[in-house]
């Protein structure tokens, strides 16, 4: 990644894939300690990091050439869609948190279900941009619109 702004828009994917793996790690042992803490704490994660993480993406994609071609707008459509489906996923998880008792079979197994659902889109959706969304945004933005992004990324996650 040559530009900063767009490889700081890039680093939580670190971040979203160390939590990703201590879900992975919790759901391996929910039935054999008190995870409830834990659970809300990756919650904490999505409902703020992830959820910035996403604005700062499509600030960079408003940024982007209105006259980008088929391909781009393509890359641009995945991403935003695959926004609303996370964020949908994401919403779930924190319903069931809501009134979550791991000792409930049934809401402990949508839990695990929820759980893994959002474990795969994130991590498919972070290799994506990684491969493609960035890589193509890096081509496509001037120096002056990597300012601009830098400035409203700066007033998002303030």
């Amino acid at each position: 990644m040559k530009n900063d702004i767009i490889f700081t828009i890039c680093q939580i994917h670190t971040e979203v894939k160390e939590k990703l793996y201590f879900l992975e790690q919790i759901l391996l042992h929910i039935d054999n300690k008190d995870i409830t803490e834990d659970v809300i704490n990756i919650n904490d994660f999505f409902n703020k990091n992830l959820l910035l993480h996403f604005q700062s993406e499509e600030i960079l994609i408003s940024i982007l050439p209105s006259n980008l071609d088929k391909n781009a707008k393509r890359v641009i459509t995945k991403i935003l869609d695959d926004h609303k489906k996370i964020f949908k996923k994401i919403q779930q998880f924190n319903n069931l948190l809501d009134n979550l008792n791991f000792n409930d079979k049934t809401k402990r197994e949508k839990f695990i279900e929820i759980s893994m659902d959002v474990i795969e889109l994130l991590i498919i959706h972070a290799k994506y941009e990684d491969d493609i969304f960035f890589p193509l945004t890096e081509k496509k933005l001037t120096t002056t619109q990597l300012e601009e992004l830098k400035k409203k990324v700066k007033l998002v996650s303030i």
